[in-house]
């Protein structure tokens, strides 16, 4: 386009002009520009305003969603049975609910403020050892900030009271992952633990009865067919853990042949929903053993669907055998109880026979048995014993504690069916078979016993008196204490001591030795060989002089004790008798010398008076007999001979016993007496009474010379005296 030329005023005109436009132009365009980004500004405003609303009115949701969050979460903290605690980074709790308080036994103002350090816890392990503070699992959280899991403590909460919880604790954090502080829960768990404790025993009772009955149990799995065994019943089936193959075939195999079909059977019950007991069979081991077993099986249902089966297996094998010697035992038992010779019958708890052997019958009189049974041990007893008692009360007083296993040992007075009373002496001892009670008691009549007895005391009785009047000094002396048991009268006198202070004296300390040296020397040779044999010992006598005695002493029971009795004799006195002795046995000896020489005359003259005229015409029958030819008259002098030697023989045979008869050989002195008066009694009417306490047989020289003297003195006495009556007397 061109441009017109024009004034230069006008050129100013139009400059301005276009210079007005232009700038109105510009700032039209401005505005509008301004005008559009304050539009769009103000919709970004407007945009940005409804987003802040929008986060405005979500933050609001979000503070009531927090509100309402926290709400339920106190109150399902407050709900909760578990304690709920909250820990600052001191340990100290801040915040709890009022589960925790009541679990710990404080009020929920008493709990905080409280830590892990503080003295009240006392807490312990299981194992009973403290619960260090740090160990507590809260300080754990806090230290290593970690969570801690099923912690088990026991706490003190008073009163000696203690109680069992579970602590659970987990760190928190703030938004910067920085710790500060950490949470703990807990549980009571003292009655789990205390079930679970008792539970413990109950399975551990149920384990030690499972092992000393020795009980093999077995669990089957239905689902997976596994098998288990517990120790014991490997050792039944003889099968290591190794070599067992955990499945029913394993059991099977080893079912005795003629027994699987049986064990089967009963199995398959346990599966119909049944419980099987008594079960028995057998199996073989697999080194060929054959055992005995009893079995009883269960059904364990889980969802009414059979989820397993239990069962336990004994091994029967001893019993089985025992059972068999039970009864081999029975009938020896049986053989034995008839054969005894001892009285035996078996009571019941009411006292009445039930089985009596043949020895109680015949001891008792009766004829068979059949009229012992059903009979009460008071009607084979008398009314009353000897010490005035009932017999029926004794008897059902003793039975009660019989029958639960006393045992007993009585003398007892029983009664023959005749009405005899005799005494006896019964052993009784508790008897169970087939669940009953019975008394088994063993009877012997001790009448002779008793008599004995008595006999004994008697005896006793006439040794103290025997004793009491021996004119030699006695003392009963135990040597293991030394004490003087009793004395004698002559014992007494000879030492000057009433009864009672020489009793009271002891050997050792009172011994009326005057040498202690040989006093210590006599009482140790009596320890050691157990007797004294004229044992010198100086002693002091009741005038206080020197006594020179001999002493013997002898082991003897007095009482059930082991005493010695010692006898103490006087020198002098011994001297005087042995002089006496000496006299007596010189006029013994010369006597004898006198019976001798009488002897030997009587039986030359027997020789010469009777064998002589018999030999010496026997010589006149012989010498004829050579010179005689008639065999008829040789006859006749031969049988004459023959009769005149067995003449001879016979008068030798009768010397020869009147010198020694063979029975005083053999049988001994007073047998070859009484042999002789025998023979004597059919040519005198003198009677012959002859005692003796001889203890063993004379020496045969002295033997042989006292017969002799014996039979001389008899004969003499016959001949020249007019005795109605010989006394002998052996000693």
């Amino acid at each position: 386009m061109l441009k017109k030329k024009t004034p230069k005023a006008a050129k100013t005109s139009l400059a301005e002009k276009t210079s007005n436009e232009l700038k109105e132009s510009i700032v039209s365009e401005y505005h509008e520009v301004l005008i559009a980004k304050l539009l769009e500004k103000n919709k970004e405003l407007k945009k940005t305003n409804k987003t802040l609303k929008k986060e405005i009115a979500d933050r609001k949701r979000a503070e009531a969603q927090l509100n309402r969050v926290e709400n339920i979460l106190e109150s399902a903290v407050g709900a909760i049975d578990e304690g709920f605690v909250i820990h600052d980074m001191t340990d100290s709790i801040v915040s709890a609910n009022n589960s925790a308080a009541k679990i710990l036994g404080l009020t929920t103002e008493q709990l905080l403020g409280k830590d892990s350090f503080d003295p009240r816890w006392k807490a312990l392990h299981e194992d009973g050892t403290p619960f260090e503070p740090l160990e507590h699992p809260s300080m754990v959280t806090l230290r290593t900030g970690q969570p801690v899991n099923n912690v088990v403590m026991n706490v003190h909460i008073g009163d000696d009271f203690r109680r069992w919880i579970s602590v659970n604790s987990r760190p928190i954090f703030d938004k910067d992952k920085k710790q500060t502080g950490a949470v703990a829960t807990f549980r009571d768990i003292t009655e789990r633990k205390e079930s679970n404790e008792k539970l413990k025993e109950t399975l551990q009772q149920l384990n030690l009865a499972i092992d000393t009955a020795k009980l093999g149990v077995w669990v089957l799995n239905i689902d997976s067919g596994v098998l288990d065994w517990n120790d014991q019943l490997l050792e039944i089936y003889g099968i290591s853990r190794e070599d067992f193959k955990n499945n029913l075939n394993e059991w099977q195999q080893q079912i005795h042949p003629e027994d699987a079909a049986y064990a089967n059977t009963r199995l398959e019950e346990v599966y119909e929903n049944k419980s099987v007991y008594d079960v028995h069979f057998r199996i073989h081991r697999p080194n060929g053993e054959l055992r005995y077993l009893d079995g009883s099986a269960a059904p364990i249902f889980v969802d009414n669907k059979l989820k397993k089966i239990i069962g336990i297996n004994r091994d029967i094998t001893d019993q089985k055998i025992t059972l068999n010697d039970l009864i081999t035992s029975e009938t020896r038992y049986r053989t034995l109880f008839e054969s005894a010779r001892d009285t035996i019958f078996l009571l019941d708890d009411k006292g009445r026979i039930i089985d009596a052997n043949t020895a109680m019958v015949n001891m008792f009189g009766y004829d068979d048995k059949s009229e012992v049974l059903n009979l009460s041990i008071w009607d084979i007893s008398p009314k009353t014993q000897s010490d005035g008692s009932i017999s029926k009360s004794i008897v059902l007083k003793k039975l009660k504690r019989l029958l639960v296993g006393d045992t007993e040992l009585l003398t007892w007075d029983h009664q023959k069916k005749d009405g005899t009373l005799f005494k006896t002496e019964v052993s009784t001892s508790a008897l169970q078979y087939n669940n009953n009670n019975y008394v088994l008691a063993s009877v012997r009549d001790i009448s002779e016993r008793v008599k004995s007895e008595v006999a004994l005391k008697e005896s006793e009785e006439k040794f103290f008196n025997a004793f009491n009047s021996s004119p030699i000094a006695l003392s009963i002396i135990n040597i293991k204490t030394g004490q003087r048991l009793d004395v004698n009268t002559k014992f007494c006198e000879l030492f000057g001591l009433d009864r009672e202070d020489a009793i009271k004296g002891s050997i050792f300390k009172n011994n009326l030795a005057t040498n202690q040296i040989q006093f210590s020397n006599v009482v140790k040779e009596l320890k050691k060989t157990g007797h004294l044999l004229n044992t010198p010992l100086s002693l002091i006598d009741g005038n206080d002089k020197a006594l020179e005695a001999l002493i013997n002493a002898t082991n003897t029971i007095s009482n059930d004790k082991d005493v010695f009795i010692v006898s103490y004799m006087d020198m002098t006195e011994i001297k005087e008798a042995e002089a006496k002795l000496k006299k007596v046995e010189a006029k013994v000896f010369e006597t004898m010398i006198n019976a001798e020489e009488k002897e030997r005359a009587r039986y030359a003259k027997e020789l010469h008076d009777g064998l002589g005229p018999i030999i010496s015409t026997s010589m006149i029958y012989l010498h004829t007999l050579r010179s005689e030819d008639d065999e008829e008259k040789q006859k006749e002098y031969i049988n004459r001979t023959y009769s005149l030697l067995e003449d001879a023989t016979q008068s030798i045979r009768e010397i020869s016993l009147n010198l020694s008869p063979d029975i005083l050989t053999k049988y001994g002195l007073v047998h070859a007496i009484r042999s002789f008066i025998e023979k004597l009694k059919a040519i005198t009417s003198i009677k012959f009474e002859i005692s003796s306490n001889l203890k063993s047989m004379l020496p045969h020289t002295v033997r042989f010379t006292l017969y002799r003297t014996l039979t001389e003195l008899i004969n003499n006495s016959i001949k020249h005296s007019e005795a109605t009556k010989i006394l002998i007397v052996c000693e």
